[in-house]
């Protein structure tokens, strides 16, 4: 790269460039702060959206309102315990469905003692495809959801709104 190519920006002159600048400074002055042009505040100032990493099951709690009681790890399986508004005791299961498919989280589900265990979650998320609900021991209330099901209807639903 030559000095007459850094002086170029999308094939403009450095005069240009320092005209679409001083441009911007009249339209957009919060844009500029005391080393000049700051990508940061023009993209605060012009409204432009910015990528950002959300940590799922955070947000999933959230969207639910699930009073979280213990967050673990089990067997790369990550295991979420709480309460929601409505006083249901809640259990969300969150699993690389790559790694470990519907037989595979039964087997896991299996070994947890999750099914027997009191006292009894009512509800039960589980991301991917799964067959929880075929192995619910006879007496028992619990039920099955899929997170992206809800995540999708809380998250995006807006006609109530």
């Amino acid at each position: 790269m030559c000095k007459d190519d850094i002086l170029r920006v999308d094939g403009a002159s450095a005069e240009v460039v320092q005209d679409r600048v001083e441009a911007l400074r009249e339209l957009v002055p919060e844009a500029f702060g005391e080393e000049g042009l700051d990508v940061d505040r023009l993209r605060a100032a012009i409204g432009e959206t910015k990528t950002v990493y959300v940590d799922l099951a955070e947000t999933f709690n959230h969207l639910i309102g699930l009073r979280v009681r213990r967050v673990r790890v089990i067997d790369g399986v990550r295991v979420v315990e709480g309460t929601n508004p409505e006083g249901d005791e809640v259990l969300v299961l969150w699993r690389n469905c790559e790694q470990m498919d519907a037989a595979g989280l039964d087997e896991w589900f299996g070994r947890q003692d999750y099914g027997t265990r009191e006292p009894e979650f009512d509800l039960i998320y589980v991301n991917g495809d799964n067959t929880l609900q075929n192995t619910r021991p006879p007496g028992r209330t619990w039920q099955v959801r899929l997170i992206e099901e809800d995540f999708k209807r809380l998250m995006f639903d807006v006609e109530d709104v």
